[in-house]
């Protein structure tokens, strides 16, 4: 007796053989067809704004307290010569509390140097420069009251919940997320996919808020407001931005902070104020001064 007639596998030799040979190509076709198709669910799924919110206020969770020491540049984007430079120190406490301090040098006399201080309760012992064009008074204030405190909120927030109604109260819609690039890179977006609209750009690889956009209430002659964050440096704490820039989009000026010193969960001393929400730097602010612009001598200077 042979081998193969001592263990029977004879009939393996014949038509089982040639019903493997046949299966073994839709196999390797389905095992393709799944390969292929698995990255690109993958990739069209999105993580709501609660989840993307979640990782990235994890990045900031240890952040308690900041004192800020930065410069501050204005810049006039269709005259390059005329700058405002300054330095600001900015005390902040989780998750909305501040003070600001002023020690302005100007480059350019658009603005009163007076006055230091927190909220705008300042704004009142400032008095109307009387140089520069009207639109440039106008705009440099509306950019000039701590307008970078408000958007340091993302920073200091502490959980996904406080991230989500800050996102409501600069009018961002937490209900659509994408994906998209800036500079680039892929990001996820929180807020609608219309390049216009107000939304919350955050990287994919750290999640790192990068961009956002508020849209000014009805009031202003400016649609919007668009800051960048930028220069991101990691400290024992977590990761911050070095650098912010604000812009109104439609108008001149263009303002950069860029950050000197940071001390993280430092005591501090000073008498702190709420943030004022986003209203009250694109209307209440900007409507101040442009009342005081209009009973101004200044007025009347060309």
């Amino acid at each position: 007796m042979t081998a193969v007639q001592k263990y029977g596998v004879s009939g393996f030799s014949g038509s089982g053989t040639r019903k493997t040979i046949m299966i073994f190509p839709a196999v390797y076709l389905l095992l393709v067809i799944l390969v292929l198709a698995f990255p690109l669910t993958c990739a069209a799924y999105v993580m709501p704004a609660e989840q993307i919110a979640d990782m990235m206020t994890a990045n900031f969770a240890k952040f308690r307290t900041l004192i800020i020491t930065q410069s501050v540049r204005s810049e006039n984007l269709k005259n390059k010569d005329i700058q405002l430079i300054g330095r600001e120190t900015l005390w902040l406490r989780s998750p909305d509390l501040y003070y600001l301090e002023r020690d302005m040098s100007f480059s350019d006399p658009l603005i009163d140097r007076r006055g230091t201080g927190s909220g705008t309760d300042d704004l009142q012992n400032r008095s109307l420069p009387v140089n520069g064009s009207p639109e440039t008074r106008l705009e440099n204030y509306f950019l000039q009251c701590g307008m970078d405190s408000y958007f340091r909120q993302l920073f200091m927030a502490g959980g996904e919940d406080a991230i989500i109604l800050l996102l409501k109260e600069m009018g961002i819609d937490s209900g659509r997320t994408g994906l998209t690039r800036i500079n680039g890179a892929i990001a996820y977006r929180i807020g609608d996919g219309d390049p216009d609209s107000p939304k919350l750009i955050i990287d994919k690889e750290r999640f790192l808020p990068v961009f956002v956009r508020c849209r000014v209430p009805a009031g202003s002659e400016y649609n919007s407001v668009a800051v960048t964050f930028g220069d991101y440096r990691r400290l024992p704490e977590g990761w911050y931005p070095f650098e912010i820039i604000c812009h109104v989009e439609g108008s001149v000026l263009r303002k950069r902070f860029s950050v000197t010193s940071l001390k993280v969960n430092t005591p501090v001393e000073k008498s702190l104020s709420k943030i004022p929400e986003f209203n009250n730097y694109s209307v209440q602010t900007f409507e101040y001064y442009r009342k005081q612009y209009e009973g101004s001598p200044a007025n009347d200077i060309k």
